[in-house]
């Protein structure tokens, strides 16, 4: 059973839109059915799952949840019902994912930096060697009178 508070959160579903429906509705089809064999023998067997889900609305918008599902025991222990409680990420995916951007970036910079030193250095010492060179040749020569320009 889906909540009204959910569907507040989550519009443009409404609650008359999505009353009664599985939750499945929302997959975006990025889960492995795997990942819904794991939740559901997890919480099947008395347990709460965590996990995180991108899912998408009715729009077709994706947008990610963290979330926790545990099951609701009767008075003899049997399970009766679950509880899911979820916290829309997608904002904390979006900034992480642009950190991680930014650090690689970052990364690159400092490699392209260290790369464009190491080849000044090389360039500095044929600059060098070959000035010693030209200092060194006969001034009569065909390489000497070409030097001296």
């Amino acid at each position: 059973m889906i909540s009204t508070i959910w569907t507040e959160k989550y519009r443009p579903n409404t609650f008359s839109e999505v009353k009664g429906k599985n939750p499945g509705i929302f997959r975006s089809g990025e889960h492995s059915e795997e990942l819904y064999r794991n939740l559901w023998d997890t919480i099947a067997a008395g347990k709460t799952w965590f996990g995180e889900f991108h899912n998408k609305n009715k729009n077709g918008d994706l947008f990610w949840e963290k979330t926790i599902i545990g099951p609701i025991f009767d008075e003899k222990g049997k399970i009766i019902n679950y509880v899911c409680i979820k916290e829309n990420i997608t904002e904390q995916k979006i900034l992480k994912q642009r950190l991680n951007q930014s650090q690689k970036l970052e990364i690159l910079g400092q490699l392209a930096g260290g790369i464009a030193h190491d080849f000044n250095n090389i360039l500095t010492i044929i600059n060098g060697y070959s000035t010693l060179l030209l200092d060194t040749l006969d001034k009569t020569t065909l390489c000497g009178k070409i030097s001296n320009r």
